[in-house]
């Protein structure tokens, strides 16, 4: 199973052979090219990570997170956040939606562009 991502990935079978930082980076340039610079707005829409149980996951979520929404903003480019309602294993949710309540307050801070 995939569940580790980018630089920080230690265990190279359980990370994907694409889709990196440099990979992310290259895409929203793209799109500021092709878009941004021409004056047309762009929402990266239903963007997230599912949650995985295996011990540190949330590390790789957390910074998989992080670097798509500021390079997202980076490139002038609009992060919108996929919360699927879950908040257990392969979900993406960041809220309980009985209570309001954070499920995981350091995502929404990666997304939100806070402090580290």
């Amino acid at each position: 199973a995939i569940w580790q991502w980018g630089a920080g990935a230690t265990d190279r079978a359980a990370t994907d052979t694409w889709g990196d930082e440099a990979h992310a980076d290259a895409q929203f340039a793209k799109m500021k090219m092709h878009f941004v610079e021409r004056g047309v707005g762009v929402i990266l829409g239903e963007f997230c990570a599912i949650a995985r149980p295996q011990p540190g996951a949330e590390t790789y979520r957390l910074a998989w997170t992080r670097h798509v929404a500021r390079s997202a903003r980076a490139h002038g480019l609009v992060p919108v956040y996929w919360d699927n309602g879950g908040t257990g294993d392969a979900s993406m949710g960041l809220f309980d939606r009985r209570t309001g309540a954070q499920v995981y307050p350091a995502l929404l801070s990666a997304l939100v562009g806070a402090a580290q």
